[in-house]
């Protein structure tokens, strides 16, 4: 039985990530729910996922975006990180996917499509692993 793809969330909001892991969870997915950066990093950086992915919102308490993705991409490189962002301008959605997200979406965010985004960015990272 093939194991179902780890989506680590990361939201400071515990009613949004209860949302996304429900979301998440309905799709077959193995939903991960953190509100803390440190413990999501802890979480992930010392396993070796080849399938899954990191969904995040953008507004870390006084962190740059940029800033964000470097480190969950440091600390897990294989999986493709999503940033949710409520308040966003262009610069900043450039920014992201220069540092390294695979997507940027702005909140609020329709189910079907952030699990089109999530189901995209699997297959493109599966295609270069």
């Amino acid at each position: 039985m093939a194991s179902r793809p780890s989506i680590f969330l990361l939201d400071p909001e515990p009613a949004l990530l209860q949302s996304m892991q429900a979301l998440f969870y309905r799709a077959g997915y193995n939903p991960r729910t953190y509100q803390d950066l440190h413990a999501l990093i802890r979480s992930i950086a010392p396993n070796d996922f080849t399938e899954g992915a990191i969904v995040a919102n953008a507004q870390q308490a006084d962190m740059e975006t940029n800033v964000l993705v470097e480190i969950l991409s440091a600390a897990q490189p294989r999986l493709p990180i999503i940033l949710l962002a409520a308040r966003s301008d262009i610069a900043t959605a450039v920014q992201a996917l220069k540092s390294g997200a695979s997507h940027f979406i702005e909140m609020p965010v329709v189910d079907r499509i952030l699990l089109e985004e999530v189901e995209s960015a699997i297959a493109h990272s599966q295609q270069y692993a």
